[in-house]
């Protein structure tokens, strides 16, 4: 454009209102616009120009506020003549350029109308279409074309070597054109692909967001729980039956009578999660007869009566159990939320290998994510159980001493190797304090 001496501008998306006022006058008798893509951009082009946009930036160059120009290009009353006089002046200027914008469309129409230049194409037809739009907007003349070069990605990835064969076998040169109907059946049916390619592509990243809702949802929905104040007790209590039967049944063999158990396999179990090191809660005489069941009860018959006393305790010292119950609750689920989140990311990065081993990626995320959520929502147990079992609740005690003390005359005498006080003596900041708490008086009372 520079070198052919055309005058022109160039869209860009720096400045919302410049780019608006660009393209409203891009249908004006010789303009040349050019643009990286024209669009949408919220404006029509009107063939000859817009005279309100005209107007409009005629009264900016005159200095009129923001205000004064919203409320002229609009209908709504006022008895401001400040602004009524704006609006006047607005309308006189619309008046003028309607009639030069009226003269210049009918020489714009008489050419031909708006013409599109395209260099490319999109992937996508939607975005050709609404460019081949812009040249017949409110029922206006106007045609539109399009440049393509084999070296196009669109025509690389479907069909460009073997245009180029014809091409070089024809003889054609760099400057002369192709134009077939087959050719551009071609490039409709590449960008068919394309938007078929796109659209599986949509509907794949749906389905995996769709495994995170449910999660999501599932998770928030006990968090909000905790944070409307619901009393969570008997949910905590539930845990407990389901940890330990997770490990005994991990450590005992259900085929194996009593006597052939593992006992110390399962006592490393239980002080992994529940108990102190040391405790070894289960011995031979504890199993005695029993099944699985029978020393599942057992121990959360234990664990039952101890959380009891942790409850009871804080009732003593008057700490709201429950309280301490949802505020632990909470601060696991939120870590372990977090954690969970990354390596679903993770997850999801790495899921599209499955397609080499034949397996559907988003069937493989759905199981692997579920599984991963499983296994959190076990960890959540396990961590909040094993928490309020063994918390040790302390209480601290902090006496507050009085700001300031009164003392009497000098007859009074302190206990202590400290001088009687004399009525009218000032006390020095390093001198034994007067209360009679054997500190300097700066480090007591003198604070």
């Amino acid at each position: 454009m520079q070198r052919e001496k055309i005058k022109h501008v160039v869209l860009n998306a720096k400045n919302h209102q410049q780019e608006s006022e660009i393209v409203a006058q891009a249908g004006r008798l010789g303009a040349v616009t050019i643009a990286t893509n024209m669009a949408g951009r919220g404006t029509d082009i009107l063939l000859g120009g817009n005279p309100e946009y005209m107007a409009v930036k005629k009264m900016r160059d005159e200095k009129f506020t923001e205000e004064q120009i919203s409320f002229s290009t609009s209908f709504a009353p006022s008895d401001n003549e400040e602004l009524l006089k704006a609006r006047e002046i607005y309308n006189n200027y619309y008046k003028e350029f309607k009639t030069i914008t009226d003269a210049e469309k009918a020489k714009v129409i008489e050419l031909g109308g708006l013409h599109i230049i395209g260099t490319e194409r999109h992937e996508s037809r939607r975005i050709d279409n609404q460019l081949r739009g812009r040249a017949g907007r409110q029922g206006d003349r106007g045609s539109s074309i399009f440049f393509l070069s084999l070296e196009d990605d669109l025509m690389v990835r479907f069909g460009g070597e073997r245009l180029q064969k014809i091409a070089d076998f024809l003889r054609i040169d760099d400057n002369t054109p192709l134009q077939m109907r087959m050719l551009s059946k071609q490039i409709e049916s590449a960008q068919k692909r394309i938007e078929a390619q796109n659209y599986a592509s949509r509907k794949a990243v749906l389905k995996f967001d769709d495994v995170m809702s449910k999660q999501r949802q599932i998770i928030y929905g006990e968090r909000n729980k905790v944070l409307d104040g619901v009393d969570i007790h008997e949910q905590i209590m539930e845990m407990y039956p389901e940890v330990v039967s997770r490990i005994c049944n991990t450590y005992l063999d259900a085929d194996k009578p009593y006597f052939e158990w593992d006992l110390q396999s399962l006592n490393n179990g239980l002080e992994d999660k529940l108990f102190p090191k040391g405790t070894n809660l289960v011995d031979d005489k504890f199993v005695e007869d029993c099944e699985i069941s029978d020393v599942v009860d057992k121990i959360v018959s234990i664990i039952n009566e101890k959380y009891q006393k942790n409850v009871d305790l804080t009732k003593e010292v008057g700490v709201d159990f429950s309280m301490f119950e949802r505020l632990i609750l909470l601060r696991v689920v939120d870590s372990l939320w977090m954690d969970h989140i990354d390596q679903m990311q993770i997850l999801r990065n790495e899921i599209g290998l499955q397609a080499y081993g034949q397996r559907d990626p988003v069937v493989e995320y759905k199981r692997q994510g579920f599984e991963m959520f499983d296994h959190m929502v076990d960890r959540i147990h396990d961590d909040v159980t094993a928490f309020l079992l063994n918390a040790k609740i302390q209480i601290d005690r902090k006496v507050e001493m009085p700001k300031q003390h009164s003392f009497k005359p000098a007859e009074v005498v302190n206990n202590g190797p400290q001088q009687p006080i004399s009525k009218n003596k000032e006390v020095g900041r390093n001198d034994p304090c007067p209360c009679g708490s054997g500190k300097k008086y700066k480090n007591c009372c003198g604070k």
